[in-house]
């Protein structure tokens, strides 16, 4: 007789938004490959006078 087939483990979807997405959402547009890349702003570094005095920002 043959075995009964056992269901493979279905990865669940992960909460953590630091982590990659495993299930892209396919209603999501495919990124145009001749667009410009997304340009993300980066923040400047806090400025330390001081090494020993609190970080200041700004």
């Amino acid at each position: 007789m043959a075995k009964p087939r056992v269901p493979l483990e279905v990865p669940r979807r992960r909460e953590n938004p630091d982590v990659a997405n495993p299930f892209p959402d396919r209603r999501l547009p495919k990124p145009n490959k001749t667009s410009e890349p997304m340009v993300v702003p980066v923040e400047p570094e806090p400025v330390r006078i001081n090494p020993r005095e609190p970080v200041r920002v700004g």
